[in-house]
């Protein structure tokens, strides 16, 4: 298993290239193991996010806020 970093995404374009790929085989995973890899790279995710939201001096509403249900009836940003 290989861990991206944030912001990363890899994909299958084309056809010919998913019709390229081939099954292998699988191996079992040590929940114990792999389970704290996941945890800690989805807090270290929300800090770098966090930090890049900060960072970028940016204010106004935005849907994230929508959505982190930070936004309450008779916010002034909402007209």
């Amino acid at each position: 298993m290989k861990l991206g970093n944030l912001g990363e995404q890899i994909f299958i374009k084309s056809k010919k290239a998913f019709d390229a790929i081939k099954y292998i085989g699988y191996e079992l995973a040590d929940g114990e193991k792999y389970f704290s890899l996941r945890t800690g790279r989805m807090e270290k995710a929300k800090s770098d996010y966090m930090k890049s939201l900060n960072d970028s001096g940016i204010s106004g509403l935005f849907i994230r806020d929508l959505i982190l249900n930070e936004v309450k009836y008779g916010d002034p940003r909402l007209r």
